[in-house]
Order: C-alpha cells, then sequence, then structure tokens
C-alpha cells in the first residue's frame, strides 16, 4: 500500500510539472497598434528604453541615452522617432484607450524626449524593424531604425551590442532602442 501511494505521489508531482508554467520560461507580450506593448498581464516596476547609435569609426553601438517610465494599469509605454534635417527626436509616450457609448479614443501623452544630431540627415525616417518582447528582465531589442536618405531602408541580420555593424557604412546611422522590464 505505502508503494502505491508512493507512485501515485511521483506520478503527480511529475504531472503537475508538466502542465505548470515553468518560473524559467518566458513569454512573447501582445503588441498593440498606436498603443505599445500589453504590460497588464505581468509584473513590473518600471520600463527602461536605451537608445544606442551606431558610432561611425568603430561601427558598435553607443548608448546615447535612457528612459525609465512606470506605465499604470490599463496605459501603454511606446517610444518614436521623429526625424527633421540633421535631427532625430526620441519620445517616450503614454498611451492608452477611453471608451464611452461604444466609441474608442487613443490618447497619447510625451513623456519625455532626447534630441540628438545625424549630420547630412535629409529628416525623413523611412521605416523600422520591430522585435518580439519577452516576459523577462533581461535587455531586448525593441526597435530599429536604420538613418539614410535613401527612399528604403537596410540593416544586417547580425545585430550586437558587442560586435561591428553596418561596416560598410550602407546608412548614415542606425538608431537601436531596446527595452529592459525590471
Amino acid at each position: 500500500m505505502k508503494r502505491r501511494t508512493k507512485h501515485g505521489i511521483i506520478t503527480a508531482l511529475v504531472l503537475i510539472l508538466l502542465f505548470s508554467p515553468s518560473g524559467c520560461s518566458s513569454r512573447k507580450l501582445e503588441y498593440h497598434g498606436n498603443l505599445g506593448y500589453d504590460l497588464s498581464n505581468i509584473d513590473y516596476e518600471e520600463v527602461v528604453f536605451n537608445i544606442y547609435h551606431t558610432n561611425t569609426e568603430q561601427h558598435t553601438c553607443e548608448k546615447l541615452t535612457e528612459f525609465l517610465c512606470s506605465p499604470e494599469k490599463g496605459h501603454y509605454a511606446d517610444i518614436r522617432l521623429e526625424g527633421s534635417e540633421n535631427r532625430i527626436t526620441a519620445i517616450v509616450e503614454d498611451n492608452y484607450v477611453a471608451e464611452e457609448n461604444d466609441i474608442e479614443t487613443f490618447y497619447t501623452e510625451d513623456i519625455n524626449s532626447y534630441e540628438f544630431a545625424i549630420n547630412g540627415f535629409q529628416g525623413t525616417l523611412n521605416g523600422f524593424q520591430t522585435f518580439e518582447i519577452e516576459d523577462t528582465a533581461e535587455e531586448q531589442y525593441y526597435r530599429l531604425y536604420p538613418v539614410t536618405n535613401d527612399s528604403g531602408i537596410s540593416y544586417s541580420r547580425d545585430l550586437s551590442l558587442n560586435t561591428p555593424y553596418d561596416e560598410e557604412e550602407v546608412n548614415l546611422d542606425n538608431i537601436l532602442i531596446t527595452m529592459t522590464i525590471e
């Protein structure tokens, strides 16, 4: 009888471990257009956006600045870049939706900004690459903006903060935004 009970307990533990969420795994967060990533189902105190650019001499990513924000429940933190002649401005947003009488209204409040120079830039950002964000405390790629005066964009798949990037100088600069969930 003791042997069957022991076997039953072991079987139950194995089943529980198989079907319960693992503390080591992370899950992908959902991105909502015009709002940002949904943080409502995860535990966090603040979100950190880091802004890097490609150093044109070493072709490595150099940190320009960081933004700290703590969106309240139901709000979304996002970041956008705006270009003008020889300049780029990074803007952190607090976004939310209000619903009244079956009408949804989207609101955006600019929280903070950082402006920097890119000599020779004509002012139009033609696109960007967005990366998937997971529920993890590690620094993750959020968005990559190749800065160019061409009508298209070009970026390499071999993106790294620690190794040379864009060595052929395809772009005037590359703005990489990373995100850390703390």
